[in-house]
């Protein structure tokens, strides 16, 4: 469940860190929606450094909706995918 905003910020923290962490993350101020794509992707080598790890590659897609109706509150919704790093000889 996404944290509420409040007029003092998410949960509690304020309005400017609020807004700094939204800057950041969406390269800028909400609007009425906004989308950040985070990636990570494993090379070959540092898979060989980490053996166990299993992980090849990841993507995280963050998507701020403000809807019309109540636009003091935000909806956050997040789609992840993984990908399976391939067997090492």
């Amino acid at each position: 469940m996404p944290a509420a905003r409040t007029q003092d910020g998410v949960g509690g923290v304020g309005k400017a860190k609020a807004a700094a962490f939204d800057t950041r993350t969406f390269a800028g101020p909400l609007a009425a929606k906004a989308y950040a794509c985070f990636v990570r992707r494993y090379d070959a080598n540092h898979l060989a450094r980490h053996p166990k790890q299993k992980l090849g590659a990841m993507k995280l897609l963050v998507e701020e909706t403000r809807p019309r109706t109540r636009p003091s509150t935000t909806r956050s919704d997040l789609a992840s995918s993984t990908a399976i790093a391939p067997q090492q000889a």
